[in-house]
């Protein structure tokens, strides 16, 4: 999805915040993942690119995840059931299930965005729908149980006659359309209507709306106020789920009222609303922390979370707990996942409660499931290796990438 820089080396975990009890292994896709893409001679050495995990996505009925990989595939796992009360994962003998790929959908050039449909339900195929959008590709909308069933939409520039890139994807939460952000525009299209945008918000001619790459979009589902973040750093607010124009657009970058220095950051990657839907939470590229917003009350920041580990270009994702508290938990450059408890009574500056070394390296997806699950993914591309005449890394045999999904028990 992005031109990752990983030249940055992941800070170590600091051993003040690791937990000496934590999740427990449920479950691992394996090392299927782990080794060059493509490899070459396996008697050295690797020659190729790291298949690491940009993303995962979580089913609404939390029975499936689909990821996407670097070499540019979606994979549908289909989740087992665990009982979260088993401790016999903490027992180092008994090896997890291994989730393997129900289905997998090769995509002809590589995936900018995709979402998942907000009623899916693995057993009705008929809900089981995955959006997804590639560079110089129509707008597919695919059965993740038959990724050979699709439908088509078509964005496209009037003026060049090319498919405009969907930097973001989202669903309504009337479950009828979709909303694509790119650059400087916000495309609304009916899911059975005739591939064609309904409305295209025109954004740079709007005073009050953010501009440049919509970079991340995220719907409040009770009133349907829609999110969109950009890479500029600036977030607006869209009522009627992006209908009309922006109500209002705040910086990233502005600091705290009295404070001189901002907060670091790059353009927003990920944004998700707090279960009460007062709060926005909101995620960066080189940056260190995630911010929190008062959209309800103050329309102002009211905290950010320090300490995330993700001072690098690749997107780094975190989920908010919906179990009654409401906890944030995100992934890191350093292989951890942090966890901050009870978000909504912070203030300012808020250091996160405990920290669990989880993987290897980068943990690039963070979810929740219910049950008390967790899951993770991680991997980033090969670094501080030579490259060959393709530009291609060249891994030592001995390196093993950590390019794992990975299903937690936190009980």
């Amino acid at each position: 999805m992005d031109n990752f820089n990983t030249d940055t080396k992941p800070i170590p975990p600091d051993p003040n915040l690791m937990s000496l009890t934590g999740p427990t292994l449920a479950a691992t896709s394996g090392d299927e993942m782990c080794s060059g893409l493509p490899p070459s001679s396996r008697t050295t050495r690797i020659t190729g690119k790291s298949n690491f995990y940009h993303d995962a996505q979580l089913s609404a009925d939390a029975s499936v995840i689909i990821t996407h990989n670097e070499d540019q595939r979606l994979r549908t796992y289909l989740l087992p059931e665990i009982n979260s009360n088993d401790d016999s994962g903490a027992n180092n003998d008994v090896i997890p299930p291994l989730l393997a790929p129900y289905t997998t959908y090769a995509s002809p050039s590589n995936i900018i965005s995709y979402a998942l449909f907000p009623s899916f339900n693995r057993g009705d195929s008929t809900t089981t729908w995955v959006l997804t959008g590639a560079h110089d590709q129509p707008i597919k909308l695919r059965n993740a149980s038959d990724y050979n069933n699709s439908h088509t939409y078509h964005f496209i520039n009037d003026m060049t006659e090319q498919y405009i890139k969907p930097h973001s994807l989202i669903f309504t939460n009337d479950c009828q359309h979709f909303i694509v952000g790119s650059m400087n525009k916000l495309g609304l299209f009916k899911l059975e209507g005739d591939g064609k945008p309904m409305s295209v918000l025109q954004l740079a001619r709007d005073k009050q709306a953010c501009h440049g790459i919509i970079s991340s979009l995220a719907i409040e589902w009770n009133d349907g106020i829609l999110a969109a973040g950009t890479f500029q750093r600036q977030v607006s607010l869209f009522g009627r789920a992006g209908a009309k124009k922006a109500d209002t657009t705040f910086s990233l970058a502005d600091p705290y009222p009295g404070n001189v220095n901002p907060l670091r950051g790059a353009g927003v990657t990920k944004m998700i609303w707090s279960p009460c839907g007062t709060y926005l939470c909101t995620a960066e590229r080189w940056s260190d922390v995630i911010q929190m917003w008062d959209i309800r009350n103050l329309r102002a920041r009211v905290a950010h979370l320090i300490q995330r580990k993700a001072l690098t270009a690749q997107r780094i994702g975190f989920d908010v707990s919906n179990n009654g508290s409401f906890d944030i938990y995100a992934g890191g450059t350093d292989g951890t996942v942090s966890k901050w408890d009870n978000v909504g009574h912070a203030n300012g500056e808020m250091a996160p409660t405990t920290s669990w070394l989880l993987h290897e390296g980068v943990v690039s997806g963070t979810l929740l499931l219910p049950g008390n699950m967790m899951a993770t993914c991680s991997g980033s591309r090969f670094k501080d290796f030579e490259t060959d005449d393709s530009n291609d890394a060249v891994v030592p045999d001995s390196y093993w990438p950590d390019n794992r999904l990975l299903l937690w028990n936190l009980s």
